[in-house]
């Protein structure tokens, strides 16, 4: 088990897993981080360390994250689709998408000088907020929500949705991690010993009787339901799936 810093935790699913060894009956359960409501799909939380990021800390910085690289034909197919943290003049931030409007290339981080985004494709031109400078592009950049807690931003995102059941394994010595692993994702498992406590990336089998010894998983082009599986630290804690998210 690996120890992780905060600044190191800049990406997390809202939903992980409880799971607890004491008294009369053993149990593991699905676990809400953020949430209040608990629809069938749960809208993701990614959150960002505006610290671990250079670009952020001068005004005018941006920096653009995905969970894949961008092709060569300026767009890509991974599912988390790339977005965009700027920062104002002051310190002060703006959440938007990457995707351009127009015919859906990654735009450029946002440039200094000229403070505009622009899209490599066919030019058209971006506010620090994401609304159209020029085209072709008719609509604005969407923008997401977020919250901000000292240099984290919670961001909501509507598409880092996704069902996962928790289970105890038939030895009871594991816990089973169910869930839809979308093409070109990258997960990861995180665990604390209480909910609000430091978090320690933990190695994880791909069968139940397997070796936990992979810290990494990315979906295959069929984004199927997988199930992975880890080791019980102790008597009790929390488990947490992480999508793998870095500058693109």
């Amino acid at each position: 088990m690996k120890a992780v810093s905060r600044r190191e935790v800049i990406k997390t699913f809202a939903l992980g897993a409880v799971f607890s060894s004491l008294g009369a009956k053993s149990w593991a359960d699905s676990l809400l981080f953020e949430l209040q409501q608990a629809p069938a799909f749960w809208e993701g939380v990614l959150k960002i360390d505006v610290n671990a990021f250079p670009a952020l800390a001068e005004p005018l910085g941006s920096v653009r994250i995905g969970t894949f690289p961008i092709g060569a034909n300026q767009k890509t197919e991974a599912w988390l689709k790339p977005m965009m943290i700027n920062r104002g003049e002051g310190d002060d931030f703006y959440v938007v998408s990457a995707v351009c409007t127009h015919e859906e290339c990654i735009v450029r981080r946002l440039d200094a000088g000229s403070r505009a985004m622009v899209c490599p494709c066919h030019g058209s031109a971006f506010e620090i907020d994401g609304q159209v400078r020029n085209g072709p592009a008719g609509f604005p950049l969407p923008s997401f929500e977020f919250t901000r807690q000292g240099s984290v931003l919670s961001i909501s995102v509507p598409q880092l949705f996704y069902d996962v059941t928790v289970a105890q394994s038939a030895s009871k010595a594991r816990i089973e991690l169910r869930f839809v692993a979308f093409f070109q994702t990258v997960y990861e498992v995180y665990f604390r010993e209480t909910i609000d406590g430091p978090a320690q990336r933990v190695d994880f089998a791909v069968t139940e009787g397997g070796p936990a010894t992979t810290s990494e998983f990315t979906g295959t082009i069929n984004s199927e339901y997988v199930s992975l599986f880890v080791d019980k630290p102790g008597a009790h804690g929390f488990f947490q799936v992480a999508v793998k998210t870095g500058e693109v």
